[in-house]
């Protein structure tokens, strides 16, 4: 990330800012002008969570991961909520799909580079004691919960037997590189998760 515009230096901490706000608020009104409430409130919700919680919790808490990954999941809630017009069952489990997949690939860029986060100042999982057993843990079990969520679509009558076929073999490849993540955690078994 150093070769970002902030970072480097290239933009001011104040045109940063100024150019999120412009951007994200255009983007809120766009959506509740054209689209709807429901989609314009969950994207501002989005923007809150990254900016209040999300963002100041890096350095304090080993839960921003979690937190990084709710910001995550709202927005396939709020394509749905566009074409619906409501928060449903279908749509949270999308939700859920997306919130669960972040985990491993969040969590094994934590531990790839944790490192590098510690010379940031973030708190993150393989820093802490215990931290690495957790990570191992969370990032198969969240792989795992995958392939149930991806034939729930299915059930709900929201994909097709194509999709529910795919869901399991995926889901299935990903768990099982999760899996050799957990019994060996190394770059490799780290990237290949």
């Amino acid at each position: 990330t150093r070769n970002r515009p902030l970072p480097s230096g290239r933009m001011s901490a104040v045109h940063g800012w100024i150019i999120a706000i412009v951007l994200g608020y255009s983007g809120v009104a766009i959506l509740a002008i054209l689209v709807n409430f429901y989609s314009a409130g969950l994207a501002l919700l989005t923007l809150l969570l990254y900016v209040l919680a999300y963002t100041p919790m890096k350095p304090l808490s080993t839960l921003n991961t979690l937190i990084g990954a709710v910001v995550g999941a709202i927005p396939p809630m709020v394509g749905w909520v566009a074409i619906r017009g409501t928060i449903d069952s279908g749509g949270l489990v999308l939700a859920a799909i997306l919130f669960l997949w972040q985990l491993p690939h969040f969590l094994t860029l934590a531990w790839m580079y944790r490192e590098e986060y510690e010379t940031a100042g973030f708190r993150m999982l393989p820093s802490v004691a215990g931290g690495e057993r957790i990570l191992g843990e969370a990032t198969l079990i969240s792989a795992m919960l995958l392939i149930p969520l991806g034939l729930l679509m299915t059930s709900m009558h929201l994909t097709g037997l194509a999709y529910s076929i795919g869901s399991v073999l995926i889901g299935a490849w990903f768990a099982w590189k999760c899996l050799v993540f957990y019994r060996t955690r190394t770059r490799v078994t780290a990237r290949r998760a």
